[in-house]
């Protein structure tokens, strides 16, 4: 699985790599064959919002979330 982490406005800390990697792990399990997904995170204000892009052979999956945390973000997408 490659997984490409982009951050607008914010540094990108080895706990949110992590995090985001170990479930976007449990997805490539669903998923047949490589994965690819990017990840865009980023702080507007109050507004802390995850955007996820994966692709793979099944098809090209996309999801967005905005909450009050980086975390819950990542974990809702």
């Amino acid at each position: 699985m490659n997984i490409d982490i982009t951050g607008r406005h914010i540094e990108i800390t080895p706990a949110l790599r992590e995090f985001a990697a170990d479930k976007l792990g449990k997805l490539s399990k669903l998923l047949d064959g490589p994965v690819d997904a990017h990840v865009v995170l980023f702080i507007e204000k109050h507004r802390h919002v995850a955007e996820i892009q994966v692709k793979s052979r099944r098809g090209l999956f996309s999801g967005q979330e905005e909450t009050g945390d980086l975390y819950a973000s990542i974990n809702e997408v």
